[in-house]
């Protein structure tokens, strides 16, 4: 197993707090379910009974692997992403890795000796650590050190990290955006506004989402500009093929509609975000709008209900897989596979 090795040897405790978040999801046909067979001997830790926590799809959507093995049986979600080439799930357990999609299935912990780093973000090369209270840890490429590097921003939640062109780090928290050039020693902001949630690379743009809507920067994140204001906060920045994606989130036109419900609109741009279009409207209008990836010639979207693929750049689209009770998901592409990992929508 691969042991990560913190330099630091205080004991937090991690916090947890229930939220509602109002926003659609997509549903899927019944899809048939399989188990990963392993033979690899788990750990007393592990429990290979863990139930459809992640899914994996193989055949563009048409059927869905539970590829959950590995994980605690008590696990509920966490967050999924690639770095270095490899799979990593962060979760309230730790984190765990494995190195291959389909041919090694089972999860393996990553051992922290003294502290679980709570946040893990993806850098170009290699990750980085955030514990509120503690601060920000890097990670020396390719060795599984940890190095603690301070606490410089203390007080400030710390909601997203990207790593930009030029080294540098950029953080999006509850009062606008942070740039480090030196390694998360030193910050200073360079967006003073409400909370931003998501930065994306996307071309030549860096693009971020907030309470207040959309942002862009074209000088590695030292100057934004509000490129999109009106229709809501954006959540969610991304990108496929044909440009860069933003789910927005504001109130319904509809005077028919109950009051305040909520409206999302999945947009494109192909012009890095002078022009947008729609990519939901075959998508069930009443729901919230979670993510959206591209794998292959297909794009899948997350909506209350379930999964949905389209063929065609988002002009129709299918359910693929179904969500079930208060469960959402959240989709991640990596190499020829499609995750989806389970969510609870409220407590």
């Amino acid at each position: 197993m691969h042991i990560r090795i913190l330099a630091l040897a205080t004991l937090f405790q991690i916090q947890f707090a229930c939220q509602q978040h109002d926003v659609p999801q997509h549903q899927a046909r019944k899809a048939s379910f399989k188990t990963i067979d392993t033979q690899q001997t788990m750990s007393r830790e592990t429990n290979p009974s863990a139930e459809n926590v992640i899914l994996q799809s193989v055949d563009e959507g048409k059927t869905w692997l539970d590829a959950g093995a590995g994980l605690p049986k008590d696990i509920e979600s966490g967050m999924l992403f690639t770095s270095g080439g490899q799979l990593f799930f962060n979760s309230a357990y730790g984190l765990f890795q494995k190195n291959g999609y389909a041919s090694n299935p089972v999860w393996q912990r990553e051992v922290f000796p003294d502290k679980r780093i709570e946040e893990i973000f993806p850098g170009r090369a290699s990750l980085y650590g955030y514990t509120a209270g503690v601060g920000f840890f890097t990670e020396m490429q390719g060795s599984g050190i940890w190095i603690h590097v301070g606490n410089t921003l203390e007080g400030r939640s710390v909601r997203t990290l990207v790593e930009a062109p030029d080294g540098s780090v950029l953080v999006g928290s509850d009062t606008g955006i942070y740039k480090s050039t030196d390694g998360c020693k030193s910050w200073k902001q360079v967006f003073k506004g409400d909370m931003v949630t998501s930065i994306h690379l996307a071309d030549k743009f860096l693009f971020a989402g907030g309470l207040q809507g959309l942002l862009r920067s074209a000088n590695d994140g030292e100057h934004w500009d509000l490129i999109e204001t009106n229709i809501g906060r954006a959540y969610h920045i991304g990108n496929i093929e044909s440009g860069v994606t933003a789910i927005f989130e504001g109130v319904s036109p509809n005077k028919d509609s109950i009051q305040n419900r909520i409206k999302n609109d999945l947009l494109v741009s192909a012009d890095g975000g002078e022009t947008w279009a729609s990519l939901d409207a075959s998508l069930p209008s009443d729901q919230v709008i979670f993510g959206i990836v591209q794998s292959g010639d297909y794009l899948f979207c997350s909506l209350d209900s379930g999964i949905y693929r389209s063929g065609d750049k988002g002009g129709s689209w299918q359910l693929v897989h179904a969500s079930k009770g208060k469960e959402r998901y959240d989709v991640v592409a990596s190499d020829k596979s499609v995750f989806a990992i389970r969510r609870f929508n409220g407590c």
